[in-house]
């Protein structure tokens, strides 16, 4: 205990008596050591302090509350008893072990969930505290071997389809368990937030909870509690599967304890267990099947007045009609079918089976039906549309040829042009085109043509490509002749040439002889 850390002090032993919430008047048994402690009261949440002994006459249990099925939650959809305990809210602000509690998230058969802050690590958790103090709660009771079951089920499960564990310990007097806190709340909290679930939606959220309890059925693990609370968001949106505080654990001492009873949360379980049998793999792939039609449903398939009803439809249940699920397909009726088959052998072979089936559910768009007639006419347009276009691609490049070509043939037909430079000695600078008044037009020269046989070599000195480093003779084989004629530069003498800044052609030599027109070789 740190300096400074107000203590968590046990009740003393003490004689047990019944309170009444003064709203709701639902009962609770308490120990005479909590008079004075604040409480809220599990039924309507009502927060009261207990000044005064509230001593009532408890009412008689139905044959369905005493029946077989222990223990079994309140989280039902019927009216009935509260639970044996009170959450004792004074504990707000205190310290328990490293985390300092601050508010209330949940609260279960064996113990109350906080939030809570973890300070060496600086994050937020969340901490279920053991209702009963570690004087009453000694190693050999059911209550206690029940919640280190819970601690080490979970850790067992490293995956991330289910909640994580992060350790169990004891101070001041009481147990706890810290483990991920889970920011978005339940799957009911969800559902009674925002409505009914997408299907597709629904059935990507509840993959990863199902390979974690297929990873725990492969490892001796058996739940024996899947309902909406235990299905939590994380702060990224991802659910996962959580409280295992009933779970049957092959070789724990709790399990064994509890083996040959049925085990679970009204509301929430198969026929075979609610008729006495112990929870297998495949009854808790029937609780799956509950669960994903609440949440596409927003309530819970079966109903009734009071518990004994529930019993019984819980063990001889009514065939389920899906058609009313907006956007479910026919391999999601499929699942929900398949899920919620009275006889185990009938369901999915293990949960590893269901968890592949959702994903391919969760893949798969919504159903739309087309009439075949509808569909052929579609692929006859599609097909129509392609050959059409098709037809226009050929056309415009048919079209592009037949110019191209055009435009050389007329290039090929037109007679020699003469490309004429002015005589006299120019003055060195820049390349000379043609001169004034020729009648070469070298915009309108083809492109892609060499000038052979289209300009008169008559008129020609010297000649160059346009973006050539080097001068040539007219009849030079080596570059000369393959010059386009779109291309193609006179210079009226070697200064020019050279004024250009072109070099002399290493071939044809052109800087040796005459620097005159009069001296062009014929």
């Amino acid at each position: 205990m740190t300096p400074g850390q107000r203590p968590l002090n046990a009740p003393e032993m003490a004689s047990q008596v019944e309170i009444a919430c003064p709203q709701c008047r639902a009962v609770y048994q308490v120990s005479t050591a909590l008079e004075g402690r604040r409480f809220q009261c599990r039924k309507c949440e009502h927060v009261w302090r207990w000044g005064q002994k509230r001593v009532t006459q408890r009412p008689a249990l139905s044959a369905a509350s005493d029946s077989k099925i222990r223990p079994l939650s309140d989280d039902i959809p019927t009216a009935g008893l509260a639970s044996s305990s009170v959450i004792d809210t004074s504990w707000a602000g205190r310290r328990l072990g490293r985390y300092r509690l601050e508010t209330i998230l949940g609260r279960g058969g064996m113990g109350v969930v906080w939030r809570a802050h973890d300070p060496t690590l600086r994050r937020d958790v969340a901490i279920k505290i053991l209702n009963q103090p570690s004087d009453r709660a000694a190693p050999s009771t059911l209550s206690h071997q029940l919640f280190l079951q819970e601690a080490r089920a979970a850790a067992k499960l490293n995956h991330p389809g289910a909640v994580t564990v992060f350790e169990i310990s004891e101070d001041a007097g009481y147990y706890f368990i810290a483990m991920e806190l889970m920011h978005g709340g339940t799957l009911k909290d969800r559902l009674d937030r925002e409505g009914p679930f997408e299907p597709a939606e629904l059935f990507r959220l509840m993959a990863a909870p199902a390979r974690a309890l297929a990873l725990a059925h492969n490892r001796g693990i058996i739940h024996r509690d899947i309902k909406p609370g235990n299905l939590m968001f994380d702060d990224h949106g991802h659910l996962k599967l959580g409280d295992f505080g009933l779970s049957d654990v092959t070789g724990d001492p709790a399990s064994v304890r509890l083996r040959g009873r049925a085990v679970g949360s009204l509301g929430w379980i198969a026929p075979e267990t609610a008729r006495g049998d112990p929870a297998t793999p495949a009854s808790e792939i029937y609780a799956f099947g509950l669960v994903l039609l609440y949440a596409l449903t927003g309530r819970p398939w079966l109903t009734a007045d009071n518990r004994s009803a529930l019993m019984a439809l819980h063990q001889n249940p009514p065939q389920p009609d899906f058609t009313g699920i907006p956007g479910l397909t026919e391999d999601g009726r499929a699942l929900l079918h398949r899920c919620l088959q009275k006889n185990p052998a009938d369901r999915f072979g293990s949960a590893e089976e269901l968890a592949t089936f959702l994903e391919h559910c969760a893949k798969e768009p919504d159903e739309t039906i087309i009439p075949l007639s509808q569909v052929r006419r579609s692929r006859r347009m599609v097909a129509l549309a392609v050959a059409v276009t098709a037809v226009l691609v050929v056309a415009a490049c048919v079209v592009v040829v037949a110019w191209y070509l055009g435009l050389t043939m007329e290039a090929l037909r037109r007679p020699l042009q003469p490309l004429r430079a002015p005589l006299a000695a120019p003055a060195p600078g820049p390349e000379i085109d043609d001169a004034p008044g020729g009648t070469f037009d070298r915009e309108s020269a083809p492109r892609g043509v060499a000038w052979p046989g289209h300009v008169d070599e008559s008129t020609l000195y010297l000649i160059a490509s346009r973006n050539g480093q080097v001068y040539h003779r007219p009849n030079c084989p080596r570059g000369g002749r393959e010059i386009l004629l779109a291309n193609l530069v006179n210079f009226p003498s070697r200064a020019a040439a050279e004024a250009s800044g072109r070099a002399s052609c290493p071939h044809c030599r052109p800087d040796l002889g005459t620097a005159t027109r009069e001296a062009v070789p014929r």
